[in-house]
């Protein structure tokens, strides 16, 4: 009995033993012995700490990643959440968006993957949406297919119906729907967005893809999981036999909860689907395999460190983005990159300026029109010599209060008009005195503000610097258009900045310009040790520029009537900040020293 009870113990302690140091089986779709039907694949991704901007991966076998430049980007003028896709001509076309609230969705055009052009770009016009009036001014995440066979486009994004609450922020997300358009060419596309679906499911982060006679749309179920939602957050397919629907009833779940931005790619030896999603917020990569769309799939072990589990691998702290099946030739020419030509050393960030823009009660807007017909026509005009070159295409707008002369329903939704499709950039506001109503207050303008910002005061990040939309509270009582800076806009702008990484370059934006603002010592201490660029303000619709304690005050100039037609073109680099007002009635540069700032600054420097 002793002798076999002994035997039974070695033996169960052999076959503990035996698994833990055997190797795992591989995942199927490896092209063994045999020549591979996709040779390579590119994976255009974003970083977790540099969110939005384009860096690329490669791979031989679907499997093991490798970044490429080092772990840079390899083109700068890129802003998005990467989608590629091989188009009409056999080039590359790449899709992307500054950030959500931006109304254009903006297309590159390479040859070879590493030389990036613009190509156009398309405003969609989501008020006309049939069936979805209420889609609130925002666009995420836009994907590209192109279907061979109908020699179109498919361009999809999800736009939501519903703001978040401090009570209940899931609600904005579990209001998305997935909105298309269509095209031929990316230049044209059909005149209005149309909903993918017809089934009412938030979803977001759509891919679609043909399989035979079938196209299949890979979804992240965008609800919130719960014991009565058990599939949110998780990726599910749909199917049609046709490419615009209608799609069935979305499948169970082949993806754990909490993930998204699915990615597929054929395996090389072409008879396997390898299914990649992120576990958000970029804690890892999943990945599932299958042998056809429609299941089943199941989970591949990897990111565990076990060298013998881990059978994929990514570099670190990639998130999500696109992965295609490339040529050996073009996985070599990648490799082989030295100087990726959409990158330069020298990081220039370009943004345009103004305020007070005053659009009256009854709606008349008129008077803006000479101010952004003339933004929409600056990129590319030679600057001024002692600066050389020529204006980039802005990242963005600055308006800084004062959009209305008292904030009707008329006044604001003329503005809205004017700034979300006349004028062709995203752009950013800060609420003024006549904002909010001088003596009879109303919030339909602040109210608009939150919904399009997210808040009254808020920062945003372009080109590596730190923005401070700062909304101050004005004292009507005091019966005066010179006034502090509110105690509550002081202590945001302390908290606020006192979270910045030293040096990292902050620009400050209120209303108030200088000659406005009656505590200047206050707002100025308020900065601490910050590396503040400059004070950005309107309020007295001219530009100037003052000096006050080292720090840089500029006025923006308005376009209201009797003012100055100017608006204020600001180009930074790593240790250049230039500011120059624009006479868009004389078409030509300001050339007053009082109006204009040149100086060395220690701006923003990209992470090696």
């Amino acid at each position: 009995m002793r002798h076999w009870r002994v035997g039974v113990v070695m033996a169960m302690a052999l076959l503990w033993v035996g698994p833990a140091g055997a190797q795992q089986p591989d995942p199927p779709g490896q092209a063994v012995g045999i020549e591979p039907v996709h040779q390579a694949y590119l994976f255009a991704h974003m970083m977790h700490e540099d969110y939005g901007r384009l860096y690329y991966s490669v791979s031989l076998d679907g499997l093991h990643w490798t970044a490429l430049n080092g772990g840079r980007r390899v083109c700068d003028d890129y802003r998005g959440h990467p989608d590629i896709c091989k188009g009409h001509d056999g080039r590359y076309y790449l899709v992307g968006n500054r950030n959500d609230s931006a109304p254009d969705i903006s297309f590159w055009v390479s040859d070879d993957l590493i030389r990036w052009e613009r190509y156009s770009d398309v405003r969609p016009d989501l008020p006309r949406t049939p069936d979805y009036a209420q889609a609130l001014p925002r666009i995420g995440a836009p994907k590209l297919f192109y279907d061979a066979d109908s020699s179109q486009y498919v361009l999809t994004w999800h736009t939501p119906h519903q703001h978040g609450t401090p009570e209940d922020a899931e609600r904005y997300w579990a209001s998305q729907r997935t909105l298309f358009l269509t095209s031929k060419d990316l230049k044209t596309f059909s005149d209005r967005p149309r909903r993918l679906f017809d089934w009412d499911m938030a979803t977001i982060d759509v891919i679609l893809h043909k399989q035979r006679d079938r196209y299949y749309a890979l979804v992240k179920d965008e609800r919130y999981p719960t014991l009565d939602w058990p599939t949110g957050k998780t990726v599910r397919v749909s199917s049609s036999p046709a490419l615009l629907g209608p799609y069935s009833e979305p499948s169970a779940p082949i993806s754990p909860n909490f993930r998204e931005a699915p990615t597929l790619i054929p395996s090389p030896d072409g008879k396997v689907w390898y299914l990649y999603y992120e576990q958000y917020p970029g804690v890892s990569y999943g990945l599932s395999v299958a042998t056809d769309l429609d299941g089943p799939w199941h989970q591949i072990s990897g990111y565990t460190s076990f060298s013998d589990w881990d059978k994929y691998s990514l570099p670190p702290k990639v998130r999500h983005g696109c992965m295609i099946a490339i040529s050996r030739a073009e996985y070599d020419a990648l490799v082989a990159c030295t100087s990726w030509p959409g990158t330069a050393e020298e990081q220039a960030l370009t943004f345009f300026g103004w305020s007070d823009q005053h659009v009256q009660v009854d709606g008349n807007a008129d008077h803006l029109i000479g101010a952004i017909d003339a933004m929409n026509a600056l990129p590319g005009r030679a600057w001024p010599e002692s600066v050389g070159g020529a204006v980039a295409e802005p990242a963005f707008v600055f308006g800084l209060g004062d959009l209305t002369e008292w904030p009707s329903q008329a006044a604001r939704q003329a503005y809205e008009q004017r700034v979300t499709r006349r004028l062709r950039f995203p752009s950013y506001d800060v609420a003024g005195n006549h904002d909010i109503g001088g003596n009879s207050p109303v919030p339909t303008v602040l109210d608009w503000l939150i919904a399009r910002h997210g808040a009254l005061r808020y920062t945003f990040e372009q080109g590596d610097v730190l923005f401070v939309a700062l909304f101050s509270e004005y004292d009507e009582s005091l019966n005066s258009p010179a006034q502090p800076i509110s105690k509550e806009a002081l202590s945001y702008l302390r908290q606020t900045l006192a979270n910045v990484p030293k040096g990292k370059p902050v620009i400050v934006a209120t209303h108030l310009c200088f000659d406005a603002i009656t505590n200047h010592d206050e707002l100025v201490d308020a900065l601490g040790d910050a590396n503040v660029l400059c004070i950005l303000g309107g309020h007295y619709h001219k530009a100037k520029v003052t000096r006050y304690r080292q720090i840089d005050f500029i006025q923006l100039p308005s376009p209201a009537p009797r003012s100055p037609d100017e608006v204020t073109v600001f180009r930074i680099t790593a240790n250049r900040l230039v500011a120059i007002p624009f006479d868009y009635t004389k078409n030509e540069w300001a050339t007053d020293k009082n109006k204009i700032l040149d100086k060395p600054i220690h701006g923003p420097v990209r992470i090696e």
